[in-house]
């Protein structure tokens, strides 16, 4: 069974390297790995697509719990069960001749790649799609000769065109206060839900928010996160 992670992580050094010695230690079992900048500055947005034997997925629940606790990572999220965009990148370079170059060039048309570069004797590809997609139409153009092949790591974006998007709510979940927004409108949403035995701790975790400017990005190292992280699961 696959299982699709997304991580929100801070571009700094040493952040992948932590990331990666996580998942060599535990030897989790990965199909693809890719990273690469988002929205927000200074983030880049990581996505792990990972091989669980288990029914139960304990590999997948594993592997997000123990990101969570990586320092310079700010969110993860298990996205396998809820609807995805997801794209695959695929270069191709065939050895041809004639006949096959034209049989490419009209499969071209109908899986709609693009024939990025053209010699008397070769041509590259370049396909873009879903997983499913890419594999049976890697599938087709194995028939000819392959010279190169390369393939990137799976990105995704969640579709918040169907209905359940925005009210699914993973159990695997986690996200930190990133902001003095983030923060007021989460403890007027959930002042019932507060015990008051954590008023102390929140006057103090407003505080350092406050040191900050309204919508600046935090490092995790600056707060306890471990003391603060249950307010917000």
């Amino acid at each position: 069974m696959k299982s699709i992670i997304r991580v929100l992580v801070e571009q700094e050094s040493g952040a992948l390297v932590r990331i990666v010695g996580l998942i060599s230690r535990r030897r989790f079992k990965l199909e693809s790995f890719s990273i690469g900048s988002c929205e927000r500055k200074n983030l880049a947005r990581l996505t792990i697509v990972m091989t669980d034997e288990s029914t139960d997925r304990n590999k997948s629940i594993q592997l997000t719990k123990q990101l969570k606790k990586i320092i310079n990572v700010l969110e993860v999220k298990d996205v396998t069960s809820i609807p995805i965009i997801e794209r695959e990148l695929t270069l191709i370079k065939l050895k041809v001749t004639n006949l096959e170059k034209e049989e490419v060039i009209s499969l071209s048309k109908v899986f709609n790649f693009r024939i990025i570069d053209i010699s008397h004797y070769t041509l590259s590809l370049e396909i873009s799609s879903s997983s499913e997609k890419l594999f049976a139409l890697e599938k087709l153009l194995h028939k000819y000769k392959v010279i190169e092949f390369t393939k990137t790591g799976k990105i995704t974006l969640i579709r918040e065109s169907s209905n359940n998007t925005l009210s699914s709510k993973s159990d695997l979940t986690y996200k930190l206060p990133i902001s003095l927004t983030d923060m007021q409108s989460h403890l007027k949403e959930n002042k019932k839900q507060v015990p008051k035995s954590h008023t102390k701790k929140i006057r103090d975790y407003t505080r350092i928010l406050n040191e900050h400017q309204e919508n600046k990005i935090i490092r995790p190292r600056q707060f306890e996160k471990k003391r603060y992280a249950y307010l917000w699961r």
